[in-house]
């Protein structure tokens, strides 16, 4: 009688082919998690400058004592210093200081019924070709605007 301790070739074969079909599957699934959160990463990066500058906006806008239009491009915040900001080429600038990055608009509005100052911000494409907007609305203390 013959001895039968061992694997034949066919079941090698077999299993090495099972075993390589699922580490495709496992290291595609990686590298499409890898990309989804690369993508995920640009867009809260924009996100983050955005809110940035936006907090930088409130804290001037609260401590104020007037809002003055210069044109289309800046806005002045008076108070004990004069706030200025605009966006030059792709940044938004608080007195020719950068503050934020990677920006295509900035846009304000006054109601001087309402006394509100609403501010949008919009970044560049992000991975996905889609831009990061956020908006805010301040309410201005005794309607001071200008």
């Amino acid at each position: 009688m013959k001895n039968k301790k061992g694997f034949t070739l066919l079941e090698i074969v077999v299993t090495f082919t099972i075993l390589v079909l699922l580490l495709g599957v496992v290291a595609s699934a990686t590298v499409l998690t890898q990309q989804f959160s690369t993508g995920e990463h640009s867009r809260v990066q924009l996100q983050s400058e955005i809110r940035i500058a936006l907090a930088w906006i409130d804290s001037d806008v609260r401590s104020s004592n007037q809002l003055a239009v210069s044109d289309n491009d800046c806005f002045i915040l008076i108070g004990s210093d004069n706030i200025r900001y605009c966006l030059v080429g792709d940044e938004l600038t608080r007195n020719d200081q950068p503050i934020a990055e990677n920006l295509t608009s900035f846009t304000y509005t006054i109601d001087a019924t309402n006394g509100t100052l609403e501010v949008n911000l919009t970044s560049i494409l992000d991975r996905y070709g889609n831009p990061v907007s956020i908006t805010d609305t301040y309410y201005l203390r005794d309607g001071r605007s200008n």
